[in-house]
């Protein structure tokens, strides 16, 4: 059947899901997925004047080009980065990355569904998936769980090519796009940890033994990830010892089953309109699928021991550790949970049942659409505080930078400060700067004291929340020019507070530093 732009009704009316093509799936899958895309990349650049927090810090890390960072692999600091340069030195491109990731996501599930259960069930599937709230409301923000959640995925589409096909490009794929989702972020151990387990436990796993396709995969995912290996034990674990201090917290033996029921609670608003959708196509009384083929078993097996495996992988590691696990830990977990379940139980393809599952589905879409647009416009009206989405970055880049020139006669190199304040001048302006952060060189291991009082440099911090910063600037950078506060406006309409700065200037010590270009 063809789709174009002549079709006389409505697309999904004329469609019969029985019939429907392949180029025809195709067509409406790029549609759908671009279209959606667009949408989510453009509703944060009209509403959103300051990039969001973990976008603004990927930003900041990037421009050091380290190996890692003090909370995390360092791959989307590195992309942040790239990104920002190719827009022109705009954060408004890190909306359109977010939304690349959101896009490799679907590609990699639109396609294990069209092997496994088909054309049809995948589209919907599609629209099923995008209602997930870490597929909406949390994807304009640039960080570590997109990132990783899209590589992760693309891992899950090769190794299912490579053992069904015993292809040796697959392999070597999957192990690269799991190499890449490791320099992400560490929970891609968990997608690690179930290909191992399937591979000896399942028949077509063994199988895949007697090829070259698991070293392959290995190989892979090794070369890439061996240089941040090797930057760990050279830094004595940081970013181990960050996510240990993260979800450390008073463990007692009920912590070992509550800790982990709470997160699984947790994750409940996130995937609630998933299941919602479904139960148009199954109804209220599940009856689980019967497979004969071999084939079809086998496929839906992997669907279910990806889709379900990693949620009860974390319930385990919850039980065992009684670690305090956050909601967002989660946003990599469900994936491909309503394709292997729409692959295990019985479906009610009918016209109606499609009808409503698809109107459904795009209801959603735009309900979470206007969620962002309220609470990035209206919402600030009804609150004591702004939100960093509306901090003025901009502003504050302007005239930190200004007063640097004023005093040395070009621009800064390093600015410092609480890494918020600081890392904002060094996104907003003409170029790029080294932060600082927090004056703290754990954090910031490629600035110290010295060096910024070598190179000069600023340092600002809010005077309203950093009350006792003052004494520390003087203290330690005694020949600092310390001016008087500034205060600056939210970016919004609404009659919040303003914020007041202060800025202190580091000269530079002699005229060859003060020449120093950041990398």
């Amino acid at each position: 059947m063809l789709i174009n732009a002549k079709t006389k009704y409505s697309l999904f009316r004329e469609l019969q899901f029985d019939k429907i093509s392949e180029s025809s799936t195709n067509r409406i899958f790029w549609y759908f997925a671009i279209g959606y895309c667009i949408l989510w990349t453009s509703v944060p650049i009209l509403t959103q004047p300051n990039a969001p927090l973990d976008t603004i810090e990927m930003l900041y890390w990037g421009n050091e080009w380290e190996l890692g960072y003090y909370k995390h692999p360092p791959l989307p600091a590195w992309l942040a980065k790239f990104a920002y340069t190719l827009g022109g030195n705009s954060i408004w491109i890190t909306y359109f990355l977010s939304q690349l990731c959101i896009f490799a996501c679907f590609i990699a599930v639109f396609k294990v569904g069209k092997q496994t259960v088909g054309n049809q069930i995948s589209l919907l599937n599609l629209i099923i998936l995008q209602t997930c709230y870490y597929y909406n409301l949390t994807s304009p923000e640039f960080n570590n769980n997109v990132t990783s959640r899209a590589f992760g995925a693309l891992s899950v589409l090769f190794l299912y090519q490579g053992i069904r096909k015993y292809s040796a490009r697959d392999w070597i794929l999957a192990g690269i796009f799991l190499g890449l989702g490791a320099l992400c972020k560490y929970d891609i151990v968990i997608l690690a940890v179930l290909m191992i387990t399937f591979s000896v436990g399942h028949p077509y796993g063994r199988a895949s033994w007697k090829t070259p396709g698991p070293f392959l995969l290995s190989a892979a995912a090794l070369i890439i990830f061996l240089p941040h290996m090797y930057w760990l034990w050279n830094n004595d674990f940081p970013t181990i010892d960050y996510f240990l201090k993260r979800s450390n917290h008073e463990r007692t033996l009920l912590s070992h089953l509550s800790n982990p029921v709470l997160f699984l609670f947790s994750q409940i608003p996130a995937i609630l309109p998933v299941f919602i959708l479904i139960l148009f196509l199954t109804g209220r009384r599940w009856h689980w699928e019967q497979i004969n083929s071999k084939s079809q078993l086998f496929s839906r097996d992997f669907l279910c021991y990806f889709g379900f495996g990693p949620i009860i992988v974390v319930f385990l590691i919850g039980v065992i550790s009684g670690a305090n696990f956050r909601s967002m830990w989660g946003s990599s977990l469900w994936t491909f949970s309503s394709l292997a379940l729409l692959s295990s139980v019985q479906l009610r393809l009918s016209p109606l049942a499609i009808r409503k599952t698809v109107y459904c589905g795009l209801m959603f879409a735009v309900f979470f659409l206007s969620i962002l647009i309220f609470r990035n416009s209206i919402l600030p009206h009804f609150q004591e505080h702004g939100s960093r989405i509306h901090f003025p970055g901009q502003q504050l880049s302007i005239y930190v930078r200004n007063l640097y020139i004023s005093e040395v006669g070009k621009e800064p190199v390093v600015v410092g400060g609480p890494w918020w304040e600081a890392a904002n001048v060094a996104c907003y302006g003409s170029h790029q700067l080294s932060v600082y952060a927090d004056l703290n060189s754990v954090i910031s291991p490629w600035m110290s004291d010295r060096e910024m009082k070598q190179k000069g440099g600023v340092i600002v911090w809010n005077s309203e929340f950093y009350e006792e910063y003052l004494i520390d600037v003087k203290k330690r950078f005694p020949s600092a020019t310390i001016y008087p506060p500034i205060r600056l406006s939210w970016q919004n309409e609404a009659l919040h507070s303003s914020l007041k700065f202060r800025v202190a200037v580091v000269k530079p010590t002699n005229l060859e530093s003060s020449n120093y270009q950041h990398p």
